[in-house]
């Protein structure tokens, strides 16, 4: 019996592994697409206002080369100021060749002219008395002048005529101006597209915890099954999956378990009738050989034949020696007829057993019959099937088909052959020894039952 601590032990929380790594990731996610978008807002914006602001001093350049070489001072004052205009541009200014300014608007004299003087100039009564003070303000606002001119970006190119150089005109462009209205676009895009990830993001916690109850059942079943199968469910979340992993791999079958008879039984308390259940029975033909061990072939038969019974989820009645009979009864069945998924089932666990048994060193033959069968079901006091039979008068029919059918033969009775020519082919009979009616014999599956067929061989061979 399981230990009785075990059961009150609580599945692992899975849910809050799931949270914690979805928010993780998408917050670094998240975090890392919001600097690369920063950082490409940077470059792209020095790299717009650089081209603005060259283009500007290229056209200004090429205009002011004639007046230049003209020395016609008035024509490049205008220029100079016109272009100067611009409230990006700080300040624009001609230089000659040999490095001497020709022309520039505002020049450094209006610039170095303490601001508030023009006023001082028509109202004495805001005139300082003190001329230390005023050489202090002076100088001050020199300094904040140039503390300001210094963010201003300058440009400089050539002035050429038919490739010769005449002089250098420079633009000091006032780069927050330049690049506020850029900056602001992008940064707004920056910002929707942060908002829209952040919504998603909300969208995504707030589905996994829609899950929070299913995960929260797989969980405690999971937990369940760790219990039933004698297992100590461990402490840590990691250790758990692992005990999952491990039950999936050794367990294939423990959500339809194959109920053995039991060693003593006091009595059937109850008893099922079950009309028109696809039923096989086989009975096992063994060959006699002196140099086998029969007991431990036959014991890897027994095996083979368990294991193919739990891979289909069905129960049984019998063993290799009495011959076995196995209704296959997932399916709810009514009165008027049965399940196709019930006819595939049976005919590939019938090819299972028929491969499984050739690998014995032994030869061990089976004469299998395939019908649409009433059955009665005894169950003992704890509600377990532990007797099936076949009722009525097809019992006999087919004890009696079973002395003439060869070996490997598979009979199928009372199912229309509409039915069986889906899955199967069926053999041409006889016409000197007519058949029963409703009796046919199959010669083959078709091919994707057989590669189903492969799958379970492979598992249950390769365990054994």
């Amino acid at each position: 019996m399981p230990n009785k601590d075990n059961n009150n032990k609580m599945a692992p929380n899975l849910l809050r592994g799931i949270l914690l790594g979805c928010i993780g990731i998408t917050s670094g996610i998240l975090l890392l697409t919001w600097s690369v978008i920063d950082l490409k807002i940077d470059e792209l914006v020095t790299q717009r206002t650089s081209e603005y602001a060259h283009s500007i001093a290229r056209i200004a350049a090429d205009s002011s080369a004639e007046p230049l070489l003209s020395e016609d001072i008035v024509q490049l004052n205008s220029l100079v100021e016109n272009v100067a205009r611009d409230p990006i541009i700080k300040q624009a200014t001609v230089y000659s060749e040999d490095g001497l300014i020709i022309s520039q608007y505002p020049s450094e004299q209006l610039q170095e002219k303490p601001i508030g003087a023009a006023k001082n100039q028509f109202d004495p009564t805001e005139q300082s008395d003190n001329p230390d003070s005023q050489r202090d303000t002076e100088s001050n606002d020199k300094k904040i002048d140039f503390l300001k001119r210094q963010k201003n970006i300058p440009f400089i190119e050539k002035i050429t005529y038919q490739g010769v150089t005449a002089g250098w005109f420079k633009l000091e462009v006032d780069s927050f101006l330049l690049e506020k209205n850029l900056r602001t676009a992008l940064i707004q895009v920056q910002m929707v597209s942060g908002a829209g990830a952040l919504l998603l993001f909300a969208l995504l916690i707030f589905l996994l915890l829609r899950m929070e109850i299913p995960i929260k059942r797989l969980a405690e079943n999971c937990h369940h099954l760790l219990i039933q199968n004698r297992i100590k469910p461990p402490k840590s979340k990691k250790q758990w999956l692992a005990a999952m992993e491990q039950l999936a791999n050794e367990h294939p079958q423990q959500f339809v378990e194959h109920i053995q008879l039991p060693s003593a039984n006091s009595g059937w308390e109850g008893s099922t009738r079950l009309d028109n259940v696809i039923t096989v029975v086989i009975q096992f033909d063994i060959k006699q050989r002196e140099d086998i061990d029969y007991a431990e072939q036959l014991s890897l038969a027994e095996r083979y034949l368990n294991e193919s019974i739990q891979a289909f989820g069905v129960q049984a009645q019998g063993d290799i020696l009495t011959g076995c009979l196995i209704p296959f009864t997932n399916n709810h069945h009514s009165k008027n007829g049965y399940q196709r998924e019930d006819i595939s089932n049976a005919l590939c666990f019938i090819a299972l057993v028929q491969k499984l048994m050739s690998t014995l060193t032994i030869t061990l033959s089976t004469r299998v019959s395939l019908s649409c069968s009433n059955l009665i079901l005894l169950e003992n006091d704890n509600e377990l099937v532990t007797g099936v039979t076949i009722i009525g008068e097809q019992k006999n029919t087919l004890e009696a088909l079973f002395v003439s059918a060869e070996p490997d033969e598979i009979i199928c009775l009372s199912v229309p052959s509409q039915e069986l020519e889906a899955f199967a082919e069926i053999k041409k009979n006889s016409e000197e020894h007519p058949p029963p009616s409703g009796m046919y014999k199959l010669s083959g599956l078709n091919q994707s039952m057989l590669q189903q067929v492969t799958r379970k061989f492979n598992y249950i061979a390769v365990k054994n």
